[in-house]
């Protein structure tokens, strides 16, 4: 399903009006009936001037301007939404992409697992307000509320589509290219459209941040919806409110608490073979590097700074979204 994802997306993004840069289409075909097919596109020259080397997904840390290719590659974000709603893409685009207002399918899972990672194999490899008893009470309660309710919660994140749109689903800085042009502003074109669509906006936001540096998310994505406002506001006509995007963003980012169960079942298996005890810290140069322990990192970190959102309680949000009211 994925290369059809991504090939049906480098057909649309073909004729020269799509409004970002995306890798060159050449050729591509797909098998629905046997998940067979082949996509060939223009090959990006990572590490030739003026574009910069491939970036991995989790290594925020090792880059020190990551916050500058998250507002490139937010700006996109915004006119490729804004090119949807033009009707950029055409009458077609609902037969391939189709709208689903219902929410997405999701896996029956318990809380008790990740809880049991947190506390009995990584808990010094996470911030000591994460792994404290009356946080991780607190965390289980509403994390099995949240787990009740995952899929109310999904559907409410496309009740109002002025908050959704067609959006990359995944805007990591590994699925894009930069580059800066003569006046030395960061440019960025994008990878990897597999998991494209039609989608909340939310989701969009969670896809580009799940893999960011937690201690630096929450200000970050406030920053990052403060931004996309505007720009999708240049390219659409359509006036959003930040306060109900960052709240999607939020409810976008608990409803994965089963994805990140299963990651860290996944992780387990994968480092089965390395004493985690031994790692003094992510910082460690055993695994400073490795963009698979990091990101699993990343992604639990994430999640787990919702519940020191000040502004914003987790449940509280999402009953908020659930209970409001659309014309």
């Amino acid at each position: 399903y994925m290369l059809f994802g991504e090939t049906e997306f480098s057909r649309l993004s073909v004729g020269g009006t799509f409004p970002i840069p995306v890798s060159r289409y050449v050729f591509g075909d797909y098998c629905q009936r046997t998940a067979h097919g082949i996509l060939i596109t223009e090959r990006i020259p990572f590490g030739e001037e003026p574009i910069e080397k491939a970036h991995l997904k989790g290594l925020d840390a090792l880059r020190p301007d990551a916050d500058d290719h998250y507002r490139a590659l937010n700006a996109l974000l915004a006119q490729i939404v804004g090119f949807h709603k033009r009707g950029g893409f055409g009458p077609h685009l609902e037969e391939v992409f189709p709208f689903r207002r219902g929410g997405s399918g999701m896996p029956a899972v318990a809380s008790d697992g990740l809880i049991d990672f947190i506390t009995a194999r990584v808990p010094h490899l996470l911030p000591q307000q994460m792994t404290s008893e009356a946080f991780l009470a607190r965390f289980k309660a509403d994390a099995d509320w949240i787990l009740d309710h995952l899929r109310e919660l999904s559907a409410a994140l496309n009740k109002n589509v002025d908050y959704t749109g067609f959006c990359h689903a995944n805007l990591n800085l590994d699925n894009a290219w930069f580059w800066r042009n003569q006046e030395g502003s960061l440019q960025a074109g994008l990878l990897d459209w597999g998991a494209a669509g039609q989608m909340s906006l939310g989701q969009a936001f969670y896809g580009m941040l799940f893999a960011s540096d937690p201690a630096k998310m929450l200000p970050l994505r406030r920053e990052l919806v403060n931004a996309f406002i505007v720009d999708y506001h240049g390219a659409s006509g359509i006036q959003l409110d930040p306060e109900a995007l960052l709240q999607r963003a939020k409810v976008a980012c608990l409803i994965t608490l089963p994805m990140i169960v299963f990651a860290s079942e996944q992780f387990v298996q994968n480092y089965a073979g390395m004493d985690l005890s031994a790692i003094e810290g992510l910082a460690d140069p055993r695994v400073a590097a490795d963009s698979g322990f990091q990101t699993m990192f990343a992604m639990l970190g994430n999640i787990l700074t919702e519940w020191f959102d000040d502004d914003m309680e987790p449940v509280e949000t999402c009953r908020a979204l659930l209970t409001e009211d659309v014309a």
